[in-house]
């Protein structure tokens, strides 16, 4: 009974995450406020140490963070509107890193603490390991070069770079750990009457709507996406702004320092084929289907997890 309540607590905790993501998200999208990753990062991280709390007492509560994060990225997933890749690979990985603090240091304020500071770090990692990924060497030697242009007009010492950096990093991270007292003292009602107008704003939206219709308990065949349609999905996945703008500074890059234009080509082709080689994958793989006749906690709670955003 006990392990039963567990998943059916794991399926409402990540529907409910990944509600607020979209609820959260489409208000910062309306109002276009910077930092709107962050904000969603230290979302994950509140709602992932109240559940987890809740069931300090339960045998398997420590993976709890894990289930939610692996859970609302598939659900993720299955919803064809929006990105995918990186939120995908943002919430997953923030759950698994959550998760080793309550792990290590167990369900209390030192491991919730812990989880926190691990996953606020993880946004200012993930950009960087992604364009390392898609560009190589070449995306260090691009901002080498400019740093090198920049730093005649303004007085820019690699202490000072190093100064910002540390000042944001810490910034984000003192905000972690306060969210994270804040998820162990704060009240119940507080915090649902707040997470309820989030789930209201979530409904209203467009990817709400796609992600619980493509989850119906008889999908139709018009619900499954051709080949096709995939691939146009994913290119215009490659329009995401971060990404042209990653274009066009290196194509301005090699350019302006006259390197020849055919190896400028397969410079700018490696990060476009790579990039829509993923968001494809992402597209086409059916990764839900991999756990539609698992018998495991986490299975079954994904199927919760559907159930309960369907009901919302």
């Amino acid at each position: 009974m006990r392990e039963k309540n567990l998943i059916n607590h794991i399926g409402k905790q990540a529907a409910l995450l990944s509600a607020i993501e979209i609820g959260l998200g489409s208000i910062l999208h309306s109002f276009r406020l910077p930092f709107s990753g962050h904000t969603l990062s230290l979302n994950q991280g509140f709602l992932m140490s109240r559940a987890t709390l809740a069931r300090r007492n339960d045998k398997g509560a420590r993976f709890i963070p894990v289930h939610m994060g692996n859970i609302a990225a598939l659900l993720k997933s299955l919803s064809p509107a929006g990105k995918k890749l990186t939120p995908m690979l943002a919430i997953s990985t923030q759950g698994f890193l959550y998760s080793i603090g309550v792990i290590v240091f167990g369900i209390n304020t030192a491991g919730i603490l812990v989880g926190m500071l691990l996953l606020s770090l993880w946004a200012f990692l993930q950009p960087i390991l992604l364009y390392y990924l898609l560009y190589g060497k070449t995306i260090i030697h691009i901002a080498d070069y400019f740093y090198d242009k920049l730093a005649k007009v303004f007085p820019l010492t690699p202490e000072v770079l190093v100064a910002i950096l540390a000042t944001v990093v810490t910034a984000k991270v003192l905000l972690g750990q306060i969210i994270g007292v804040l998820a162990i003292r704060l009240p119940g009602h507080l915090v649902n009457d707040q997470y309820e107008y989030l789930v209201e704003k979530a409904k209203s939206a467009p990817r709400f709507q796609n992600l619980v219709q493509e989850n119906s308990d008889k999908p139709s065949s018009s619900h499954k996406l051709s080949f096709i349609q995939n691939a146009k999905l994913a290119l215009l996945d490659l329009m995401n702004p971060l990404f042209i703008l990653s274009l066009f500074i290196t194509a301005f890059f090699f350019l302006f320092t006259k390197t020849n234009a055919t190896p400028l080509i397969w410079i700018l082709m490696r990060p476009i084929a790579i990039g829509y080689l993923l968001f494809l994958l992402v597209r086409i793989f059916p990764v839900e289907q991999l756990f539609a006749n698992n018998k495991s906690r986490f299975s079954h709670s994904l199927q919760i997890a559907m159930r309960h955003l369907r009901e919302l």
